[in-house]
């Protein structure tokens, strides 16, 4: 051996220089030494030096960590250098295949890195399978882990290729691998969490509830299995959190989805500050129970069923009990809260409904910068809140606030058509109510404007046209009885066959509609 290589003592010296650094990647110069020794003294190391082979090795792992700390992606691609050169040297049956199987974890990493895209990429991934197919074959349990690998380097390529062969091989493998080990084997907790995270995909891509209450039942027996206090438990209650919210989703059920909650804050508890692991943790709890929230509220309007708004409404105030008062996504739930129980309150006529629907309304309102885009929305949903009130109360001096929030909220979603068109149609409504209590032609001329353009800004076929048609028709109609201009009857009539040959999905809101309609025939 060259005078500047490694000696045994020399060498021992250096790789408890290099795990010491490994095991503390908080002091980054003391990695970055280890691999400048590192680097030195395997330039002036033989081929044919024993230990030279067990050195690359030990060199690309920290190339390897290095590279996770800032990213250089010169550092991966030395790090599968050494990796392969291990390989080469390597004459020791024994330690081959874990450097092997170290080489395809590299190549995977370098496939997976924000570079790995084209043919050099998938040259990467399609050598790291055949890697981890050859050592499939070891007879005994690291047999298992292997599959382990198989399976995970197949998930991966599936992430990109989307060959659902790919995910359907990596499914058996890890099922094969999780059966091939004793339930005390260090092993079996990664094996069951990554099955179950392949389940989870497959139930993205079939809706099979089945594979979706496997995945669950899997995430709860790695979480059972974990010690309370174990880092590993965040990432854990997370992934639980994350099916059961996809549970609820499918089915309406709050259960799935309020234990999803609880799990999540849960994992929020455990990140120790709020750095961007909790936040993260944080936004994906406010994004499960938002679309929970709604489909219960697309489902309510088509059924007219009650149930699914109580159960929306449950998990809006659960996420908002878990969610810090400065958190941004809160403003969207106490929104989402807001409309929720106005909707609740015009099935059920509860006041309480409505006082706490104003209430958090204004606290969103509150959390919006005025350049907000979100705001115009906001203070449409505040203004259906509003006019509700006004119905109960009759407070005129409201209707006049309820007027200028829809005014406002119609200039400021100007370029959004769709959300025009419904802030337009808010505007129509209270006008309307604002001509029936002061008798003003202009007042009643501006609702008829904001429902015709409201109107046009639809597509014929759009769903919410008749109900459009069925306001703008019944303003007409309105001002035929105060004017008796033939033009206002012509039209009110017109937007009314329009809107009762289409339908609607209440039957008493059809029949309101040919009620209408055959009381302006009557009144020509």
């Amino acid at each position: 051996m060259d005078d500047d290589g490694f000696g045994d003592d020399e060498l021992a010296d250096w790789l408890d220089q290099a795990e010491a650094a490994y095991e503390n990647p908080g002091d980054p110069g003391a990695l970055d030494a280890a691999i400048m020794e590192g680097r030195r003294v395997a330039a002036a190391t033989p081929d044919d030096d024993p230990d030279l082979s067990l050195l690359l090795g030990m060199l690309s792992m920290l190339l390897g960590l290095r590279y996770r700390l800032g990213g250089e992606a010169a550092l991966l691609d030395e790090a599968v250098t050494a990796q392969r050169r291990a390989v080469a040297l390597c004459d020791d049956e024994r330690a081959l295949p874990a450097l092997r199987h170290d080489l395809a974890n590299r190549l995977v990493e370098r496939f997976a890195s924000p570079g790995g895209s084209g043919d050099g990429a998938r040259a990467d991934i399609d050598e790291a399978l055949t890697i981890r197919r050859e050592l499939v074959a070891a007879d005994d349990v690291v047999r298992a882990a292997n599959r382990g690998a198989l399976a995970g380097t197949l998930w991966k390529r599936h992430e990109v290729f989307q060959d659902r062969r790919d995910l359907d091989e990596a499914l058996a493998l890890f099922r094969e691998a999780e059966a091939g080990v004793p339930d005390d084997h260090p092993e079996r907790l990664g094996l069951v969490g990554n099955l179950a995270s392949v389940l989870s995909v497959v139930w993205g891509e079939d809706g099979d509830p089945v594979v979706l209450d496997e995945a669950i039942a899997l995430r709860r027996e790695a979480l059972d299995a974990t010690p309370r206090t174990h880092p590993d438990r965040i990432a854990q209650l997370a992934n639980l959190a994350g099916d059961l919210a996809e549970l609820a989703w499918a089915t309406g059920d709050g259960r799935p989805l309020r234990e999803a909650v609880d799990r999540q804050h849960e994992a929020m508890a455990m990140v120790p500050g709020r750095g961007l692991r909790w936040q993260v943790l944080a936004d994906d709890l406010a994004r499960y129970v938002h679309r929970f929230a709604d489909d219960l509220h697309r489902r309510f309007r088509a059924t007219a069923d009650r149930a699914p708004l109580d159960e929306a409404v449950d998990a809006a105030r659960a996420a908002l009990d878990h969610l810090p008062v400065d958190h941004p996504e809160r403003t969207r739930l106490l929104a989402d809260l807001a409309l929720l129980l106005g909707e609740r309150h015009e099935v059920a006529g509860d006041p309480a409904d409505l006082e706490l629907g104003l209430e958090v309304m204004a606290q969103a309102l509150a959390g919006l910068a005025d350049d907000d885009p979100r705001r115009p929305l906001f203070l449409d949903r505040q203004a259906s809140l509003l006019a509700a009130e006004i119905a109960r109360t009759g407070d005129r001096e409201l209707l006049d606030l309820v007027v200028r929030r829809q005014r406002e909220a119609v200039e400021r979603l100007a370029g959004q058509p769709a959300a025009l068109s419904v802030a337009r149609y808010g505007l129509a409504q209270r006008l309307g109510a604002r001509y029936q209590l002061t008798g003003d032609l202009a007042t009643l001329d501006e609702a008829i404007a904001a429902a015709r353009a409201g109107l046009a800004g639809l597509a014929p076929d759009d769903p919410g046209a008749g109900q459009h048609r069925n306001l703008l028709g019944q303003l007409l109609g309105v001002r035929f009885v105060a004017t008796a201009q033939a033009e206002d009857l012509d039209e009110a009539t017109s937007q009314l066959r329009t809107a009762v040959a289409a339908g609607s999905p209440a039957a008493a809101g059809h029949e309101t509609l040919q009620y209408t309609l055959a009381g302006l025939l009557r009144a020509a």
